[in-house]
């Protein structure tokens, strides 16, 4: 995935990107892929391209629906809400922000709550 961002081959990146996807509900331990996932999130966040970023951070979401990684998707959603404040897409970053502020209203365990907001 990173040799594909480095040449400039989205297409193949975002293919490969869907099929390491796939891995995060079953194959690996959810610690595992939420660093492998937020490591490859890290290294294309240094792209210029907004798309791209936008598209990549859609997709992690798509995928963590499943997973119930709530960390991850908690992150992810920090990340796509970053980005629509620097594109001035207010009106998405305020969607994004309602969704967050929720997931932080849900009863959580005391210890997973901490857990979940520290990262």
């Amino acid at each position: 995935i990173k040799i594909n961002f480095r040449l400039s081959n989205f297409d193949e990146m975002m293919n490969r990107y869907k099929q390491l996807l796939t891995y995060i509900k079953t194959a690996v331990t959810r610690n595992h892929s939420e660093k492998s996932i937020n490591s490859i999130l890290d290294y294309i966040s240094t792209s210029k391209n907004m798309d791209l970023l936008q598209n990549f951070y859609e997709t992690t979401l798509d995928a963590l629906k499943d997973a119930k990684n709530d960390r991850l998707w908690f992150k992810t959603n920090t990340k796509l809400g970053k980005l629509y404040f620097d594109l001035a897409d207010y009106n998405k970053l305020t969607k994004i922000l309602k969704q967050l502020h929720a997931s932080c209203q849900v009863r959580y365990t005391y210890l997973s709550l901490n857990a979940w907001l520290l990262t």
